[in-house]
């Protein structure tokens, strides 16, 4: 039996006009295994229904109509440029629009006020403005009518912008940028040097990250060498610079 809270919510985001938990199934069921009756399908099915493991939530909206049905991905910017930076700013709208959420980095983009050739504005507006523009373009689009998107934007330890990141939540106001989470991504060296001599730049960096984590929950903190050696991408030379929202 579905508690009376668990139904509640199944009506907001999930169910279908005139569904009930069952149909949900069935119609998760029929989309990833086609019509037709076969024993596996069948046992996935009762395990579904029994809630012994649910598909992500874009699979239990959007299965059946021919929308997105994976939950996270991630995204650029790969190029310092404001061609790539809205190319990025465009893929993850198309994945808001499936449903999906998305991590995103400011790390490749250079520093805000940096000189920019070629410009009529001719200073860069840095990767935190970025962020903040993601978000608010983000908050303009509902996934699929039943939720807001999901975001992880992450910022290197290294970036000359890097203490204005970790204020950019500390506002005070909840509101902003409310639709992402934000992480510092941090190699070893920096964490050992920030633990080692607490007054260096490093180490100051590291207790206000810490003094902000505490009164708020952001910044988190990602151990960019520890990914990099443990993830199998290494092995076909690709370097990751963020994670998606739902591993983190």
């Amino acid at each position: 039996m579905l508690s009376p809270s668990a139904q509640k919510l199944l009506k907001q985001r999930y169910f279908k006009p005139y569904e009930e938990w069952h149909d949900l199934v069935s119609r998760n069921i029929n989309a990833i295994y086609g019509k037709e009756y076969n024993q596996e399908k069948n046992e996935m099915g009762q395990l579904i229904y029994d809630r012994v493991f649910l598909p992500s939530s874009p699979c239990l909206v959007n299965a059946g109509y021919n929308n997105g049905l994976f939950p996270c991905f991630t995204v650029g910017p790969e190029e310092d440029t404001l061609e790539n930076g809205f190319q990025t700013l465009a893929e993850i709208a198309q994945v808001a629009k499936k449903g999906g959420g998305c991590g995103f980095t400011g790390s490749i983009l250079r520093a805000k006020n940096s000189p920019v050739a070629g410009s009529a504005h001719g200073y860069a507006y840095g990767p935190n403005h970025f962020a903040e523009m993601v978000s608010y373009a983000m908050d303009a689009i509902t996934q699929s009518g039943f939720r807001k998107m999901a975001l992880m934007y992450t910022l290197s330890a290294e970036h000359p912008d890097i203490e204005d990141f970790i204020h950019l939540k500390q506002s005070g106001v909840e509101a902003e940028c409310y639709n992402f989470n934000q992480s510092v991504f941090a190699k070893d060296n920096f964490i050992e040097k920030a633990l080692i001599d607490p007054v260096s730049k490093e180490g100051k960096l590291f207790t206000l990250l810490c003094k902000h984590a505490w009164n708020n929950g952001e910044p988190g903190l990602l151990f960019e060498t520890t990914i990099n050696e443990d993830t199998p991408y290494k092995y076909t030379d690709q370097y990751m610079l963020t994670t998606n929202p739902c591993l983190t």
